[in-house]
């Protein structure tokens, strides 16, 4: 079980080495520097509390091991998050992409939205849906051209402000 659970853990170190440093490659792109520079102290984080464990002479301890694989698990869903979503939206960002993310801007701007405005990339083929936690919206291949999925967008937007803000707005 122990070489199981280190393999386990050194299969993810790399993964989020990996990640990081795809994130650092990126060219500079002040539209998405913000969101690249979280989701690499994500995968750093990562990086560095596996790196930790597994210089801690405790991993070897039997009664510690699922705790172990518990942390494991949450580990791999954080880089898993980072992987798929604010990599490719980072990845990916375009001509399109930041025409809606502007246009969302000026609309926040317009409604003295309280936080940073979000990351929107025009490339979903789910309709809109927003991850919030990472700050980020997808919206349809034609959802800067049109009018129609401006109500929508704004609907996004109130998920994000949702989880910022539970506590005031739920109460």
């Amino acid at each position: 079980m122990h070489e199981f659970l280190s393999g386990l853990l050194q299969d993810l170190e790399r993964h989020s080495r990996t990640l990081r440093d795809r994130l650092t490659a990126l060219p500079a792109d002040p539209d998405v520097s913000d969101h690249a520079l979280g989701s690499y102290r994500v995968a750093e984080g990562v990086r560095r509390e596996i790196e930790a464990l597994l210089a801690d002479p405790s991993i070897s301890a039997p009664e510690l091991w699922p705790n172990y694989l518990q942390l494991y698990k949450r580990w791999n869903e954080q880089i898993a998050l980072v992987e798929n979503f604010p990599l490719p939206f980072i990845e990916r960002y375009g001509d399109k992409d930041r025409r809606i993310t502007r246009f969302t801007r000026q609309l926040a701007a317009q409604v003295r939205w309280p936080i940073e405005p979000p990351l929107v990339c025009a490339f979903s083929h789910h309709y809109y849906w927003t991850i919030a936690v990472f700050n980020l919206i997808g919206a349809p291949g034609t959802g800067g051209s049109t009018l129609l999925g401006l109500p929508d967008l704004c609907h996004e937007l109130g998920h994000v402000l949702m989880l910022r803000y539970e506590r005031v707005l739920v109460g």
